[in-house]
């Protein structure tokens, strides 16, 4: 399977396993200039951004989570939220997908 297809297939993952765990997809893909928001949630009220991070060999995702990286996650969140004009507690998951299998990571950032 070719890498982009592969992140497709993975992130598709991903959406099903959080819609059988009772949550309500709200978004993919947000992109602006500054970063882009793999999927969005909601459930119990707060908002969940995920981060979709995949591979066979790497073990320490935290990792690829730089700090310029979170900046740009935090301020993609908050433009994403202001736009939907939403007032809801966020947070956000890192959801690596290894070999088919998935972790989630919550509220990685905190």
């Amino acid at each position: 399977m070719q890498r982009k297809q592969k992140w497709y297939f993975n992130e598709n993952l991903v959406r099903k396993y959080f819609e059988s765990k009772w949550f309500k997809f709200l978004d993919s893909n947000f992109t602006i200039r500054w970063g882009e928001i793999d999927l969005i949630f909601e459930k119990n009220g707060v908002i969940h951004f995920i981060e979709v991070k995949s591979s066979d060999i790497i073990d320490d995702f935290q990792d690829y989570i730089t700090k310029s990286k979170i900046k740009a996650l935090q301020k993609t969140a908050q433009t994403w939220i202001f736009r939907k004009k939403l007032d809801l507690e966020y947070q956000f998951d890192l959801v690596i997908v290894k070999n088919g299998e998935i972790e989630v990571m919550e509220n990685f950032l905190f």
